[in-house]
């Protein structure tokens, strides 16, 4: 649902699935994506989508777009390895003019948490 709402297209987003779905079931998913937003939030699944928010927000946005951006273009092509999320990270974070950014195991981690 996040990758369709960021305007990634239904092949790029059905082809990385494990269990294959068709189109039109992921259209039927997408009618219904606010019913499945709130199941976490429900108290008996004791999970919650929503979480706190890094300390460094812009950060976070723009290392997030950095991921659906290479994400986009094929896991397969361009593998996703957590050297090269950190290396992104260093390479925003110095563009942002970010002092003491340490791209750390547990940097990435809360990334990818949240």
């Amino acid at each position: 649902m996040r990758l369709r709402d960021a305007g990634i297209s239904w092949p790029v987003v059905l082809w990385p699935l494990q269990k294959p779905i068709t189109k039109d079931s992921g259209r039927r998913i997408m009618q219904s994506a606010a019913q499945y937003r709130a199941l976490s939030n429900d108290p008996h699944t004791m999970a919650r989508t929503t979480c706190r928010e890094g300390k460094r927000p812009e950060l976070d946005s723009r290392l997030y777009k950095w991921y659906l951006a290479v994400y986009s273009l094929g896991h397969r092509r361009i593998p996703i390895t957590t050297a090269l999320m950190k290396q992104a990270a260093s390479m925003i974070s110095a563009r942002l003019s970010i002092n003491g950014f340490a791209a750390s195991n547990g940097c990435l981690r809360g990334f990818l948490k949240r």
